[in-house]
């Protein structure tokens, strides 16, 4: 089994994952390809299910209507800005951390009991017991 590493192997499996993610049935439900929705609807759809503006969305449209880009790159481009980043990251530690560091289930994180046992006093030892986790490994 071949483990290569680097910049031009990440780029690929990058680029594999957002044409898959652009046939999948769902994102093609929500994202038709052209005409049904437009190269224009279709970068504005992204950028509100996102909830950003980026700078370059006319150089997206353009590329698009040029069939320099595929909507998958476009995807990408929208996806790696500094503007989702700068919305997302926060929240998406903080969620990678409640999964992955507290070992919560993420198939049951709709119910209170996986976040403090459905009772008050465990929901106070809870908190407790994070905020001196989080004391005692921050660096000094």
């Amino acid at each position: 089994m071949s483990h290569e590493r680097g910049a031009p192997h990440t780029e690929t499996k990058k680029a594999a994952l957002a044409d898959a993610w652009m046939l999948r049935p769902e994102i093609q439900a929500k994202y038709p390809a052209s005409p049904t929705l437009s190269h224009q609807q279709f970068v504005q759809t992204l950028l509100d299910t996102a909830g950003v503006t980026i700078s370059n969305k006319a150089q997206l449209i353009q590329d698009l209507n040029n069939g320099t880009k595929t909507r998958a790159q476009v995807l990408r481009i929208i996806a790696e800005s500094p503007e989702v980043n700068a919305k997302f990251y926060k929240q998406a530690f903080v969620t990678m951390e409640y999964f992955g560091y507290l070992r919560r289930d993420p198939e049951d994180c709709h119910n209170p009991n996986n976040w403090t046992g459905g009772d008050p006093i465990n929901a106070v030892i809870f908190s407790i017991t994070t905020a001196s986790t989080w004391v005692s490994i921050r660096p000094r």
